[in-house]
């Protein structure tokens, strides 16, 4: 695991997350019940390599992993909406 992955899962704020889903009932497709705060960790940290490896933005669960010009950064997203190409 690199250094910035390690800090990123030092510093981020996985409590206030699952506090959220809990808030929220937010489920994940393939369970019954909110996800733990170890399953939120691991899936974080997942997402984190895959996008530091293929240097791109990667979303899942709520989170996103973006790897951009050496930098890396990880977000939940409660809400969120693009609208792509012309109306």
């Amino acid at each position: 695991m690199s250094d910035k992955i390690e800090l990123i899962m030092k510093d981020f704020d996985f409590t206030r997350v699952w506090k959220a889903m809990v808030a929220t009932d937010w489920k994940w497709s393939d369970s019954e019940s909110v996800p733990s705060i170890t399953e939120l960790k691991s899936l974080a940290k997942k997402l984190l390599a895959d996008a530091e490896e293929s240097k791109r933005w990667i979303r899942c669960g709520g989170f996103e992993a973006d790897y951009n010009e050496g930098n890396l950064y990880l977000a939940f997203v409660l809400e969120h909406v693009d609208y792509e190409g012309q109306l």
